[in-house]
């Protein structure tokens, strides 16, 4: 922790675990991964952290525990990048909200449409199945896992020869699942 607070100032009041020597998780309410690498970081889902020198924040899906912060982060310079499926709940969020109208059919049939944002939030990139994010020598792979929201994306990377892969909550503990939907 001592070395993640010394070359990312913002981690110091964060726990932040380090899982490899240039990725980091800190430990929240939502997990948010921190890579950095030639003095640029990268973070993905954010969660409430908006106090970050982040160059990217990628997400994996549109609910505001993983992506309260986008909004801050986007305004402080970070380009956001979102599932193509969501692109709609971080860029138009009040006309989602605004055209929700059948909310009985929403929540009748489980669907997690109306966990989400209450503000804009403007996207640089939106990946779908089979895109890859290049970014300081790592490959980011875009891979639809619809499951927790119907436009998940995980995140598959290599790194110092493991992959690794990032879930959002579709898997939200050691084998287990979020929802059953």
């Amino acid at each position: 922790l001592l070395r993640a607070a010394a070359a990312l100032p913002f981690l110091a009041a964060a726990q932040a675990e380090e899982i490899l020597p240039s990725l980091r998780i800190i430990r929240r309410a939502v997990n948010t991964a921190v890579f950095e690498r030639n003095g640029k970081t990268l973070l993905i889902d954010s969660g409430d952290l908006q106090k970050s020198p982040a160059e990217w924040a990628l997400f994996t899906h549109h609910h505001p525990d993983q992506a309260s912060g986008a909004a801050t982060l986007a305004a402080n310079g970070a380009k956001i990048a979102v599932p193509a499926a969501e692109r709609h709940f971080f860029e138009d969020a009040q006309n989602v909200w605004d055209t929700a109208d059948n909310r009985l059919d929403h929540d009748y049939n489980c669907r997690p449409d109306l966990i989400t944002l209450r503000d804009p939030v403007p996207v640089t990139v939106a990946f779908k199945k089979g895109d890859v994010h290049e970014w300081q020598g790592l490959k980011f792979a875009s891979l639809e896992t619809p499951g927790h929201t119907d436009g998940s994306l995980t995140y598959l990377v290599e790194l110092d020869g493991k992959r690794i892969a990032f879930t959002g909550d579709l898997i939200y503990a050691p084998g287990q699942i979020h929802d059953f939907y």
